[in-house]
């Protein structure tokens, strides 16, 4: 004998499901709605078909034709068509609720949209000009650097002597791993009483005997000592010239710099020019070492 059963109402989503005796017997007549997971006791919320025309098939065909259409995840749920779905009892296990709602829920799908940047033909044009003109300001600054550089060489033995520069030369000759050259002012070094005398010890030799004084307010380097020898048409017959190291005690001045408004007295040993000449001079030159 066939088990009775009868249609019940979700009272939540109003979806109807077919139940039998024995299925309300197991858990005392609830069940679980497949659909909202709702529990509620299926005697309470039974429901009634219409009775359907007699021109129509039987209501055992219907009944039929409703249980061997089973709902699948891929057809859409229509609560208002009048199928009966079959209802999931209170005993069902958890793992089987979770895999019906995880298929019947599908995840969304993260979409983060990708905005392309791209400059207008003006924005080009300005970021190359841009671009030009801090090439072209980089480029005239290291000429300016440049040819700074050259005129600071070029005049450094005059301005070696201003104060204020003596700090920025001093930098760059430490870099150089270089002496910083003394202050020097060539005009400022004057010679007087020249004497020119026979030699006492030869014969044929001439001493000269001068004092050197450096007027200027510091001390500079000596200068090299340019002798020269006349005849009566004031054309040069012989000259000679004695380097600092030729004419200075490096005990005495060991740093190579005449003292400030000091008077050094010097005498040089020369070969005779013989009787052509007859006046001298002496010439102080600037010592090429310096700066």
């Amino acid at each position: 004998m066939s088990e009775t059963s009868f249609v019940t109402c979700c009272p939540e989503c109003q979806t109807r499901f077919s139940v039998s005796e024995g299925q309300l017997k197991i858990a005392a007549g609830k069940v679980r709605c497949g659909v909202c997971l709702q529990v509620f006791d299926a005697k309470k919320f039974t429901y009634q078909p219409p009775q359907a025309k007699p021109s129509h098939a039987s209501p055992s065909t219907i009944r039929q034709r409703q249980i061997e259409r089973p709902l699948t995840h891929k057809e859409p749920l229509d609560r208002s068509t009048d199928s009966v779905s079959t209802a999931t009892p209170l005993t069902a296990t958890r793992d089987a609720r979770f895999v019906s709602r995880a298929k019947t829920t599908p995840k969304a799908k993260l979409h983060i949209p990708v905005e392309k940047i791209s400059l207008s033909p003006a924005q080009q044009n300005q970021t190359s000009s841009l671009i030009t003109k801090l090439f072209t300001s980089t480029i005239s600054l290291l000429l300016v650097a440049l040819l700074i550089a050259q005129v600071s060489w070029f005049k450094r033995t005059d301005w070696l002597n201003e104060p204020a520069l003596r700090p920025f030369y001093a930098f760059f000759y430490n870099l150089a791993d270089a002496t910083l050259p003394a202050r020097s002012a060539p005009e400022l070094v004057r010679t007087y009483q020249l004497t020119l005398q026979p030699h006492e010890y030869h014969k044929d030799a001439l001493r000269i005997s001068l004092l050197i004084e450096n007027s200027a307010s510091f001390a500079q380097p000596f200068p090299s000592l340019q002798l020269e020898f006349m005849d009566v048409k004031g054309r040069n017959i012989a000259q000679r010239r004695f380097a600092p190291a030729d004419y200075i005690n490096a005990d005495l001045f060991p740093d190579n710099v005449i003292p400030s408004q000091q008077p050094i007295q010097i005498q040089l040993d020369i070969l005779n020019p013989g009787r052509r000449a007859v006046s001298y001079q002496v010439k102080l030159i600037p010592d090429s070492k310096n700066g």
